[in-house]
C-alpha cells in the first residue's frame, strides 16, 4: 500500500526503500567498498583451494588436529635470521599460534600457471622443456640440486620437467640384507625413472601427449651445469649478494624482501609435492609407529647423520663431526624439553647405535622407524654397482623427511642436506620458523657453492 504525507499529499517513500537509494546514489563509496569486500573474500577463497604443495598433503597424511606450532611469522624476525644464527629460542610465554603466510598461496597459483599446471593450458603449449639427468647420490644433495635450474626455467619461461634419474634401481630382494625389500601393498615398482615415482609431477604437460613440439633441454650432469654454467651462478647468494638494503639479488625483486629462507621454501614445496603413492607409505609408517597417532605436543624432531658422513673424507668435505647421541641431548634437547615441555621426540638416524642409545632417555616417548637400512649404505658406490635398492631407500628416506616436518622444534646440524631439507618443510607446514638448534652451522642454501660456514669450516651447501 502506498503511503501518502496527509499534509502534502505527496506520496512518501517508506525507510526501507530510502535507506537502499541512498546508498546506491548517493554513497557510491560505501558500495564500492562492499563490492570490494565481496571480491576480496572470493579470491581468498580461491587461494585457500589451492593444493597447497606441502601444506595439502599434510592434511591428507598427517593428523589433521594438530596444526598450531610454537612459531614466528617470516616478516617479524630480522631478514633471513636463519642464515645468521644457528639457533631460535623464543620465549614459550608467547604460547602456541598458528603463523601466517598470506604472500605464499599468491606465489604458489602464479608457479602454478608458470608451470602450466592446468591441463587447459597444455593442447596448445609450445614451451621449451627443460629435464634434468642425473645420478643419484645422496638424495638430500639431489633434491637441492634441482632449485637453481627451476629457478633459471621460471624467469626463462621454460617448463621445468620431473627430473630423470640414471642409476634408480629396484630389486624384488635387497643385496645388502638379502631381505624381500618390497612390501607390494605400499611400494610398487616404479618405471618412470624420474621424481614422479615419489612426487606430482611438475607440469600438466608431462601427463598430455600434445605438450608441446619443442625437444626437451636435457641436461646431463647436473653439478657441471651449476658450477660451470654462467646463467646458473646469477642464482648464487654467494656470488650476487644483497642489495643496499641487503636483500638477496638472486631473488626476483618483488620477492626479496620475503628473504632467501622464504623464497627458497616456495619452490622446495613445490618441487616435494608428494603424490598418492608416497602419502600412502608415509600414512602406512605412521601407523606402525606406536604412540603417533596420541603423541603429546610440542614434538622434538631430531636428526642425527652418521653413516658414511663420518669418513674423513666426509669430515673435511662437509665441515660436520660425527657425535654421539649425548652430543645432542646435553647441548640441544634437554635444554629445549625443559624449556618448552617436551616430551615427545621423533629421532631420524642412519646409525643403529644411536636407536640403542635412546633408552638412557625413558623420561621420553620417543618414535622412531623400526627398519631401516641403517649404516650400511655407501650412495654413490652402492648405486653405481646397484647393490642397493635406491627406490627403497629413497622411500624411507622420504618418509623420514615428512616426518620430521611434522614436528614443532628442531635439532640437528645444518652440514646436512637432509636436515636443512627437513628444517625447511617444517617451516613450509607452520608458515613460519618454530624453534631450533643446529649444533655446527647456520641454515645455508647455494648448491654447488663453498657458502656454509659450520663450527669447524666451510662446505658446499
Amino acid at each position: 500500500m502506498r503511503k501518502y504525507n496527509r499534509i502534502t499529499s505527496k506520496r512518501v517513500r517508506s525507510r526501507s526503500s530510502w535507506t537502499w537509494w541512498s546508498l546506491i546514489v548517493k554513497k557510491p563509496v560505501v558500495i564500492a567498498a562492499a563490492l570490494l569486500a565481496i571480491f576480496v573474500y572470493m579470491y581468498l577463497q580461491s587461494l585457500a583451494s589451492l593444493d597447497h604443495p606441502t601444506v595439502a598433503a599434510n592434511n591428507e597424511m598427517v593428523s589433521t588436529t594438530h596444526k598450531k606450532g610454537l612459531c614466528y611469522d617470516y616478516n617479524t624476525l630480522d631478514h633471513d635470521y636463519v642464515l645468521r644464527h644457528s639457533s631460535f629460542l623464543p620465549d614459550p610465554a608467547m604460547g602456541y599460534v598458528r603463523c601466517l603466510d598470506p604472500v605464499a598461496p599468491g606465489f604458489r597459483k602464479r608457479l602454478m600457471r608458470l608451470q602450466a599446471w592446468y591441463e587447459k593450458d597444455c593442447p596448445n603449449a609450445q614451451h621449451e622443456r627443460m629435464v634434468l639427468k642425473l645420478p643419484l647420490h645422496g638424495f638430500g644433495s639431489v633434491v637441492n640440486s634441482w632449485i637453481k635450474p627451476f629457478m633459471f626455467a621460471l624467469e626463462s619461461g621454460i617448463l621445468f620437467w620431473s627430473p630423470q634419474f640414471t642409476n634408480l634401481h629396484h630389486t624384488q630382494t635387497n643385496t645388502i640384507t638379502g631381505e624381500n625389500s618390497i612390501n607390494s601393498t605400499v611400494a610398487p615398482l616404479c618405471h618412470l625413472n624420474s621424481s614422479q615415482c615419489w612426487f606430482k609431477p611438475m607440469s600438466k604437460c608431462e601427463e598430455v601427449k600434445h605438450g608441446g613440439d619443442r625437444p626437451p633441454q636435457e641436461f646431463d650432469g647436473v653439478p657441471k651445469l651449476l658450477t660451470d654454467w654462467d646463467d646458473m651462478n646469477v642464482y648464487s647468494h654467494l656470488l650476487r649478494g644483497g642489495d643496499k638494503y641487503g636483500y638477496p639479488l638472486h631473488i626476483p625483486a618483488q620477492h626479496r624482501s620475503n628473504g632467501h629462507f622464504w623464497y627458497y621454501n616456495q619452490l622446495l614445496s613445490y618441487l616435494m609435492r608428494p603424490n598418492d603413492q608416497l602419502i600412502k607409505i608415509i600414512n602406512e609408517a605412521k601407523d606402525q609407529l606406536e604412540g603417533w597417532k596420541d603423541l603429546e605436543r610440542p614434538l622434538l624432531s631430531l636428526h642425527v647423520r652418521h653413516g658414511d658422513s663420518c669418513t674423513k673424507d666426509e669430515t673435511v668435505r662437509k665441515a660436520r663431526q660425527c657425535e654421539s647421541l649425548e652430543k645432542y641431548m646435553s647441548e640441544a634437547v634437554l635444554p629445549m624439553a625443559e624449556k618448552y615441555g617436551v616430551k615427545s621426540i621423533f629421532l631420524s638416524t642412519d646409525n643403529e647405535m644411536v636407536i640403542q642409545d635412546t633408552k638412557k632417555y625413558p623420561q621420553f616417548n620417543w618414535l622412531f622407524q623400526p627398519e631401516l637400512l641403517r649404516g650400511s649404505i655407501q650412495w654413490d658406490d652402492d648405486s653405481a654397482i646397484q647393490t642397493v635398492d635406491t627406490y627403497l631407500v629413497i622411500n624411507q628416506v622420504l618418509t623420514d623427511l615428512f616426518l620430521l616436518a611434522e614436528g614443532d622444534l628442531f635439532v640437528g646440524k645444518f652440514t646436512s642436506n637432509v636436515a636443512r631439507l627437513a628444517f625447511s618443510l617444517m617451516a613450509i607446514r607452520l608458515r613460519g620458523v618454530g624453534p631450533y638448534i643446529s649444533l655446527d652451522s647456520t641454515w645455508c642454501f647455494d648448491w654447488g657453492q663453498p657458502a656454509g660456514n659450520s663450527t669447524i669450516g666451510t662446505f658446499k651447501c
